[in-house]
């Protein structure tokens, strides 16, 4: 038997591994559990990942990309007044949103290029 503990603390047994080359666990003593596919493969990419993130450096620009964003929609949102999408269709509503980047990235370039020096 094949046991694994995951980062949650749960305790998972493998049952079998499919096609795809991905493990399949269940949770032992609950035959009613649901069952998780694990990827080796997947498994190193997402360790890989929070290491990376916990990195001085990721927690640097996910500080800095979270102020960004944060503050790029708040201006679509209020000053461009983009509460909602006024088009239905998946590729209207894309069309939509990037007008209204073009609009937003216009307005900085704009106030950046004649803003007055002192």
């Amino acid at each position: 038997m094949n046991i694994v503990k995951t980062r949650d603390g749960e305790v998972l047994e493998l049952l079998r591994t499919d096609k795809q080359g991905s493990s399949v666990y269940a949770t032992p003593n609950n035959p009613n559990s649901k069952t998780k596919r694990l990827n080796k493969e997947g498994v190193g990419y997402e360790k890989e990942a929070i290491k990376n993130l916990q990195s001085e450096l990721g927690i640097k620009l996910r500080v800095q990309r979270s102020i960004q964003v944060e503050g790029a929609f708040g201006v679509l949102k209020e000053v461009f007044d983009l509460k909602r999408f006024r088009r239905t269709s998946t590729k209207n509503v894309k069309l939509e949103l990037i007008l209204c980047a073009i609009g937003y990235n216009l307005a900085k370039y704009h106030k950046k290029r004649y803003r007055k020096v002192n």
